[in-house]
């Protein structure tokens, strides 16, 4: 073989080698052989691509093959005899039946069972989002931890959960897709929402990182590469604990992150001016 022809060795004699490709034959010297030339033991997928074979020929390593590696590999032969699919342990060709099928198992996508949820606060108000766990568990979550901090000051135990919307996914934007369209359709109605600066809070994590500013004393920074927003304060006379806080965020989780941080900086406010 030299760059990548085929060349038959038809015969050898004083040191002299003659060599055969398409009806031209060559001659090289044993010395000039052994520099140009080595030995075509196989070939790969991509370099038999538009070649047809009329003999028997072997396919290795099928194991590791795609399926459209593996249909242009068998697909060379002009009859299906002469395709052997042999493993990597297996010996070089020998004249015997092979099965020329492979059994390719494919994963099954694994289901998920979602709710789009709303909650029903006291003074009205609403908030809606998405779950996989029961609407019981996810409002005691809630009234441990508030999303935010305009839930914080209206959430209390009269709150009320129901589901919207349950549907039965198997990739989480199916979702969160789901929960925006109800949020966008609330807004649309007039519904008092407390995420109701969903949608434009989150288009913030899609842009170049910068520095949220309102006021110069303390500020809000976005750490796109972190996924979080830093509250800084680095000044004389605060407490060491108080410089830096960090709300961390991940996906739709933007807008409740930033909400937490505004509500710490107004704290920081209140406490040092």
């Amino acid at each position: 073989m030299y760059k990548t022809q085929v060349w038959v060795v038809v015969a050898i004699s004083d040191g002299v080698i003659t060599l055969e490709r398409e009806g031209e034959r060559i001659t090289l010297s044993a010395s000039m052989f052994t520099k140009v030339f080595d030995y075509s033991f196989a070939t790969t997928v991509h370099k038999c691509q538009g070649l047809t074979f009329n003999e028997h020929y072997n396919v290795y390593e099928a194991e590791k093959m795609t399926l459209e590696l593996l249909y242009t590999a068998i697909s060379r032969g002009t009859r299906l005899a002469y395709v052997h699919v042999v493993s990597c342990a297996a010996r070089p060709y020998q004249p015997i039946r092979r099965s020329a099928s492979i059994t390719v198992e494919l994963a099954k996508p694994v289901k998920h069972v979602g709710r789009v949820y709303c909650i029903t606060l006291s003074d009205g108000s609403m908030y809606i989002g998405k779950t996989t766990k029961s609407l019981q568990e996810r409002l005691r979550e809630h009234l441990m931890s508030p999303t935010n901090a305009s839930m914080a000051g209206a959430l209390d135990r009269s709150a009320k959960i129901d589901v919207l919307e349950e549907i039965t996914y198997t990739h989480e934007d199916a979702l969160s897709k789901l929960e925006r369209r109800y949020i966008e359709s609330a807004l649309s109605s007039g519904v008092r929402l407390l995420n109701v600066q969903h949608a434009k809070e989150a288009s913030v994590v899609e842009e170049k990182p910068k520095i949220v500013e309102k006021r110069e004393k303390i500020r809000i920074r976005i750490d796109e590469g972190k996924r979080c927003y830093e509250v800084w304060a680095n000044r004389k006379g605060f407490d060491a604990v108080d410089t830096v806080k960090k709300r961390y965020y991940w996906r739709d989780d933007a807008a409740a992150a930033l909400a937490e941080a505004e509500a710490w900086r107004t704290y920081l406010l209140n406490k040092y001016f």
